[in-house]
């Protein structure tokens, strides 16, 4: 998983249903990912969080997830690739570090630098 793109500042998603407000400010990540392994693999949001400069963790927003993505989930078979955005509702002025990556409940989590 790389990270491409990160964008700040949002107060509300503009889904095709709904639209979630921010609590705060939404920080949206988006994902490439790259299936280099020898089965499938699900990327979901909930996987996902946000750590700003006090070592705080940020869970991604489901409801603002809906809004901007197709599906619940990116499942990817061996050798595809996609992108996926995520979404985080945080304070304002949050200063962001990092963030946390995983595959899922059985795959350790990988950070990356947002600095």
């Amino acid at each position: 998983m790389t990270v491409t793109k990160v964008e700040r500042g949002a107060t509300a998603t503009d889904g095709a249903f709904t639209d979630t407000k921010a609590k705060g400010e939404f920080v949206f990540v988006t994902l490439a990912v790259e299936n280099v392994g020898d089965g499938q693999a699900s990327i979901h949001a909930d996987d996902q969080f946000l750590v700003d400069d006090r070592g705080r963790l940020f869970s991604a927003d489901t409801s603002a997830d809906w809004d901007l993505n197709d599906e619940l989930k990116l499942e990817l078979n061996p050798g595809m690739s996609g992108t996926r955005i995520i979404p985080f509702d945080v304070p304002k002025g949050t200063v962001l570090a990092e963030i946390s990556l995983s595959e899922g409940l059985f795959s350790s989590n990988k950070r990356i630098s947002l600095r």
